[in-house]
Parts: structure tokens; sequence; C-alpha cells
């Protein structure tokens, strides 16, 4: 097949139109979303800043990163504080990242700052 003028056009027409309607577009959630400390123990309580729009409108999604993969620990609901327990994940390694994504009902994502939880604090003498 030859692509002629008319094909361009029809190309350059459809990513437009997905462009302007916002399909395949990822937009940020505007706002910050931050934890208190940068390093925890499991068990511990710690606090989440959320300063959005509407906080009691979004969802947080706690996600603990280890071992090269991610998977959800568990969802709150949205407040201006919120106070986060510390969950205890088994790894191979000395300790694994922590963070909160914040969703909207629109689809908007914000991500928190990573914290760093020690899964082995023996090995440390704490």
């Amino acid at each position: 097949m030859k692509w002629n003028r008319r094909h361009f056009i029809g190309v350059l027409g459809g990513f437009v139109g997905m462009v302007c309607t916002g399909i395949g577009v990822r937009r940020a959630l505007p706002g910050k979303a931050e934890f208190d400390d940068w390093r925890s123990l499991p068990g511990m309580s710690l606090g989440l800043e959320l300063d959005v729009a509407s906080p009691s409108s979004v969802a947080i999604d706690l996600v603990a990163r280890h071992d090269g993969r991610e998977h959800l620990v568990r969802t709150y609901r949205g407040a201006k504080h919120l106070d986060v327990e510390v969950p205890f994940v088994e790894t191979q390694e000395e300790s694994y990242e922590l963070y909160a994504v914040v969703r909207d009902p629109v689809g908007r994502r914000l991500q928190s700052d990573v914290v760093e939880v020690l899964a082995q604090p023996f090995q440390f003498g704490l």
C-alpha cells in the first residue's frame, strides 16, 4: 500500500483527536504527597500529608517495591493527614521501598516520595 496525503491527514487527525480528548495521555494530579520521614521500621506509624484540591475524594494506594517487583500493600480513603502503619514485607534484601500513589476519580495520579523500610533491623543493631 502506498501512502498518500489522505492517509497522512487521517493519521494526523486521529492523533490530534486523541490528544484533545485525553485518550492515551496520562495526566498528573496537581499537589503533593509527603511522608513524615524518609526511613522507617515495620510496625511503626508513619504520617502521610496530602496537599491536593479535594483530599476526601481521592484513594491512596500503598505500594512496596522489593526484589525487583512492586505489589499493592493496602488502599486507604483520602484525608488531609493519614497515619499509615508500615507493613512487614518479607524480602531477600536488607530493606525495601514504600511509597504512596494518590488517585482521583478522573484517573490522574500523584506519587509520593519513597520511604526506605529496614526489613531486617536486627542486622543493624536496632
